[in-house]
């Protein structure tokens, strides 16, 4: 029994036909630093698959045993939309998967800030110490250091640190509290408040 010419073009098709698909978390803060799963399903699959957010190609990577991991670390705040695309091989035919959207937040935050000495004289320093820490990342920007609702001074981050030393100019006691101001990557936050005393 002999195949008609069509008939044998569309088994040799289904032969090469492959399905490409992504597994991922649809949403993530930044500083995770996720990964998705790729797979690729067919009868002769071999090669590597690119994953794209939009037309940004994120990486390339090869297929062991029809799938790859990807790490997603790159993606910054917002909206993206995932595509994986499978190249093809001599026996495989490329494919290309469904796109996902996934959502990354800004990391969150938290701020301190510590005081060398909490009670002294009119006219001597205190050195202020700031440090803002996040999960998975080292906030950067700038932190207002405040005495009441007052800037008293704006400090640029340095490996998530800063510090200052301030002359004590008013008598009595003053609370200051340090606010974080944000990044691209990073949301604002404020610390505890410091009370500090400044005597005759």
């Amino acid at each position: 029994v002999f195949l008609r010419l069509g008939e044998a073009a569309t088994v040799f098709s289904d032969q090469l036909a492959t399905s490409t698909s992504i597994d991922v978390k649809t949403s993530w803060a930044y500083g995770s630093a996720p990964s998705a799963t790729v797979t690729v399903t067919g009868a002769h699959v071999a090669g590597s698959v690119t994953l794209l957010d939009g037309v940004r190609t994120l990486a390339t990577k090869a297929l062991v045993d029809g799938t790859a991991d990807v790490s997603l670390a790159s993606l910054r705040p917002g909206t993206h939309h995932l595509t994986a695309r499978f190249g093809g091989g001599p026996l495989a035919a490329a494919s290309s998967s469904v796109p996902v959207t996934v959502k990354v937040s800004k990391a969150s935050t938290s701020s301190s800030l510590g005081a060398n000495d909490r009670s002294v004289r009119q006219g001597q320093k205190i050195t202020f110490s700031v440090k803002v820490s996040a999960a998975g990342t080292t906030p950067t920007g700038r932190v207002q250091l405040r005495r009441g609702s007052k800037v008293v001074k704006t400090l640029t981050l340095s490996k998530g640190r800063a510090s200052v030393r301030l002359t004590q100019k008013e008598r009595g006691s003053s609370t200051y509290t340090v606010r974080y101001l944000g990044s691209s990557t990073t949301s604002g936050s404020t610390s505890k408040p410091v009370k500090v005393t400044v005597r005759r």
